[in-house]
């Protein structure tokens, strides 16, 4: 059904409002149905279609127009039923990624916090926790986590069992955490970066990009050497490796974040290391020297503003 409405460009399904208090009324009545299948079914294809039916709802919500007292009402159930049963909770928590991507800003202050406490109930081991929180977090930016929240997200191993980049995870962190949580924050930042193999990069442009922390030269020449070598590496062609771009390709992680940081600080820094980035393709030749890009080449592709989030995903 995601699909379809993605496929279709579907952002609003038009019908007769009139009919809403029944829409409210039918879709309240399957989810607190829920409850009694969970206490009495032992009929697992009874179960799991009922649990379905939920996800369908979470699915549809965003596209219909219910008043936002509806709309808090019915995820209210939802949570009220589903954290009192780890396995319906796991199946639920599953289907509101979709819902939360789009309609965070629906939930009341109370049912947001509560989506959090549900979703970091348990171990962080999958990478819908942490976006779905982040979703929450983005809509609800007065919300702050609780100290038991806060340290389960800020465990080192949380990255590796999620497969988020650090940045990602210590960013989410600083935009809700308090003036001793944020000390804690930057002094991880820093070991991050004070790790000569493997430079993390990325964290060091968000942080410096926001101006959380400043500019560094010795971090900067690292993002460089990174750069650098990324882009001769991956087009040697007397290198034998499995291509992760190919010459028709635009895209280079490290490069694209050289470039950000370049612009972010305005910056002579294009000027000084350009020639290590031009005569791969034909979008780093123009990023990296508009001017003297032939007018004839220019495809409307490569002139389309990119936002700061689309640069770094």
């Amino acid at each position: 059904l995601l699909s379809i409405f993605n496929k279709l460009k579907i952002e609003d399904i038009n019908y007769n409002t009139a009919y809403n208090e029944k829409i409210f009324s039918l879709f309240f009545e399957t989810i607190s149905n829920l409850e009694n299948t969970i206490a009495v079914s032992f009929d697992s294809n009874f179960y799991n279609n009922h649990l379905f039916q939920i996800g369908k709802i979470l699915l549809i919500l965003p596209k219909l127009r219910l008043k936002k007292v509806h709309h808090n009402k019915l995820i209210s159930e939802i949570i009220r039923i589903v954290k009192i049963n780890s396995e319906a909770k796991k199946r639920v928590l599953s289907y509101f990624i979709d819902y939360l991507k789009v309609s965070s800003n629906y939930l009341s202050k109370r049912n947001a916090k509560a989506l959090i406490k549900l979703i970091l109930d348990d171990d962080i081991s999958f990478n819908t926790q942490i976006r779905e929180v982040s979703f929450i977090l983005e809509a609800h930016p007065s919300i702050k986590l609780t100290r038991i929240q806060f340290d389960k997200l800020f465990d080192e191993n949380v990255p590796k069992e999620t497969g988020f980049y650090n940045f990602f995870i210590l960013d989410l962190l600083y935009q809700n955490s308090t003036g001793f949580q944020k000390s804690m924050i930057l002094n991880r930042v820093n070991s991050l970066l004070n790790i000569d193999e493997n430079f993390d990069y990325m964290t060091y442009v968000i942080f410096s990009g926001e101006n959380i922390i400043p500019h560094n030269e010795e971090y900067f020449k690292k993002l460089l050497a990174k750069a650098t070598l990324d882009i001769e590496y991956y087009f040697d062609d007397a290198v034998e490796k499995v291509r992760m771009i190919s010459r028709d390709s635009t895209r280079l992680r490290s490069v694209d974040y050289l470039l950000n940081y370049s612009y972010l600080y305005k910056s002579e820094v294009i000027e000084t290391c350009k020639e290590s980035f031009i005569g791969f393709v034909d979008y780093y030749d123009f990023m990296f020297d508009p001017d003297a890009f032939p007018l004839e080449k220019i495809d409307p592709y490569l002139i389309i503003p990119l936002s700061l989030g689309q640069i770094l995903c």
